[in-house]
């Protein structure tokens, strides 16, 4: 039981070194045997529990009970390192994190009730007691604010980090306890309190319990708050060891507390300290069991996850090429297990192979398990080029590249032979097969349209890559112009095309014979445009006429025979009369006397 006396730091420091002797004795015999046996009782003794001197003694008590006060300092400790501490986990900032654990105040009030239930101080519990309440609350409501009204907040890796406890943080916070409570009696070693505080975590969780609490994620505050509960258990627990085995167990209050020490027996000191601890001694067995459980379902979990990724794994190998490079699963609420295996490979997974794999997963770990393979297209290659083809890959690429090369053969052929055209320029070339013959289209950007017999020139020139080649050419119509004028045109509006010395003979003797005879025949007609073909043994000619009236088959014959007597090859004539015509107070106007 504690008293309800405030114990004197005095009185509590007069206690000789034998009644440290003496409880060691009581409670650890093992020890004592050992250091009696091994170290001399007059002079190695003393290293280990005759240390303080009742002045030290006092000195400690003072310091901390002062700081287990709930004082402004205190709080304003509480308030900047929670304020710290928030936003360093909000930013994912471990250096932030830790500059928080090394301002944070909450261990000292921990370690003042470890003191008071071990010196029977119920002045020095309740003032601890409350310190660390209210530093948690303040810590966890200013983590509250910050997850509320800081713009948007994630669960960073260093919040996630502190929601799921594990034994190992017990471990951690026994023996940060120890060196805590250690470090405070022993001057030597007082700089390396800043340490401890960093080895244990006491504002962070407090303020990641604040921040999920804000974020509406429950299941995380409470295991930030475990966290937090856990190391305030261990610390207290570990001080309170220290505090007993450095002689400041004093139940009694009293100035012959060294005589009734040694009256009672080791069960009645057993019993006196069962009542001050057991509570926490049960809490801390029912939380490491807690999260001795919670260990357990992680390794479950990590050992069917791994069992998983191997038989995925294997399944994928199988394939050439295929790699897995991720798994993940979630268990549904009915149980389910929905998994999705993320599969680097040159050749996507198929329906049926996603369900050969999942009849298989099911078949070695059982349960209702559902597969979902994502496959991202890779292609892998050496110095000779891509591995990992299957021969249906191959073939396709093989066709794609002789494809690639034939048109890239075609469309260099085709600009050197429409570059003696002015204006000309290829705009797209693709190849169409028709019962087996070979049609190539192209699509010529021209002021003129290409006429037949220049097809047929480059035609001829195409067979040479292959004899079955027929060319096909789309004339798209354009004129250019500069500031001046009208680029690759002459003054009289046609277009000058690169005609070698025979075309242009035979070009121009066919403009002229078709000028004479229009303007002997046709009254008022104008030669507009003529386009030809020179067959073997003739010549098709189209004749584009401005004319007053539609021309007659009489009219046609007569300029046809006409062209006859002037052009050596027989001509064969196709009129197009274009109906209209000018006039002023003179007569006729050809088209080319218009003032524009």
């Amino acid at each position: 039981m504690m008293s309800n006396v405030r114990s004197d730091p005095e009185a509590l420091a007069s206690s000789s070194g034998a009644l440290q002797l003496s409880i060691t004795a009581r409670f650890f015999p093992w020890l004592t045997s050992y250091l009696m046996s091994n170290i001399s009782m007059k002079n190695d003794m003393r290293r280990y529990f005759y240390t303080l001197t009742p002045k030290q003694k006092q000195q400690i008590y003072r310091t901390i009970e002062e700081g287990s006060e709930s004082k402004a300092s205190f709080y304003i400790l509480v308030i900047l390192s929670s304020i710290i501490a928030s936003y360093g986990l909000i930013a994912n900032s471990t250096a932030v994190v830790i500059g928080a654990m090394i301002v944070a105040p909450l261990m000292i009030p921990i370690v003042g009730i470890a003191l008071s239930l071990v010196s029977g101080d119920s002045h020095l519990f309740r003032y601890s007691v409350t310190a660390e309440i209210a530093g948690a609350l303040c810590s966890i409501a200013l983590g509250f604010i910050a997850g509320k009204f800081t713009f948007g907040v994630e669960l960073s890796p260093e919040i996630l980090a502190r929601t799921h406890p594990l034994p190992y943080d017990i471990l951690v916070a026994l023996a940060a306890g120890l060196a805590g409570a250690y470090s405070l009696i022993n001057p030597r070693i007082n700089a390396a309190l800043a340490g401890i505080a960093i080895a244990v975590s006491l504002a962070p969780p407090l303020a990641t319990t604040g921040i999920c609490l804000a974020l509406a994620r429950y299941d995380l505050a409470l295991g930030a708050f475990l966290l937090f509960f856990a190391n305030f258990l261990a610390i207290q627990l570990a001080s309170a060891f220290i505090f007993i085995a450095n002689g400041f167990f004093d139940y009694s209050h009293h100035e012959e507390n060294e005589l009734l020490i040694n009256r009672l027996s080791k069960r009645e000191l057993v019993i006196i300290v069962s009542r001050r601890f057991l509570p926490s001694i049960a809490l801390l067995i029912a939380v490491t069991w807690h999260l001795s459980q919670t260990l357990a379902n992680l390794v479950k979990e990590k050992q069917f996850q791994r069992q998983l990724e191997i038989i995925v794994e294997n399944e994928v190998q199988k394939r050439t090429g295929a790699r897995l490079t991720e798994v993940n699963y979630k268990k549904a609420t009915d149980g389910k297990i929905n998994t999705i295996a993320v599969v680097m490979t040159p050749q996507e997974f198929l329906p049926a192979d996603v369900d050969k794999i999942q009849q298989h997963i099911q078949s070695n770990l059982g349960g209702n398990i559902s597969l979902i393979i994502r496959s991202i297209l890779s292609k892998d290659a050496d110095i000779t080029g891509t591995i990992f083809l299957l021969d249906e890959e191959k073939l396709k690429r093989k066709q794609h590249s002789d494809e690639e090369n034939f048109l890239s053969d075609i469309t260099r052929l085709l600009k050197e032979a429409l570059s003696s055209i002015p204006g000309a320029y290829l705009n797209e070339v693709r190849r169409e097969d028709n019962n087996g013959a070979k049609t190539i289209i192209a699509v010529v950007r021209t002021p003129a349209a290409i006429r037949p017999n220049q097809i047929q020139l480059m035609q001829t020139l195409l067979q040479t890559i292959d004899k079955d080649i027929r060319l096909v050419i789309r004339s798209i119509l354009t004129r250019d112009a500069d500031a001046t004028r009208y680029l690759y045109e002459t003054q009289e509006g046609t277009v000058t095309q690169a005609l070698n010395s025979e075309e242009l003979v035979l070009h121009k003797k066919l403009e002229s014979a078709l000028k004479n005879t229009i303007k002997v025949h046709v009254k008022g007609g104008v030669l507009l445009d003529f386009q030809y073909t020179a067959l073997e043994d003739s010549i098709e000619l189209l004749a584009v006429i401005q004319t007053p009236n539609n021309f007659s088959n009489k009219q046609v014959k007569s300029i046809q025979n006409q062209l006859n007597k002037e052009v050596d090859s027989p001509v064969k004539l196709i009129v197009r009369s274009v109906v209209g015509t000018d006039m002023d107070e003179n007569g006729f106007v050809p088209p080319k006397e218009i003032p524009l």
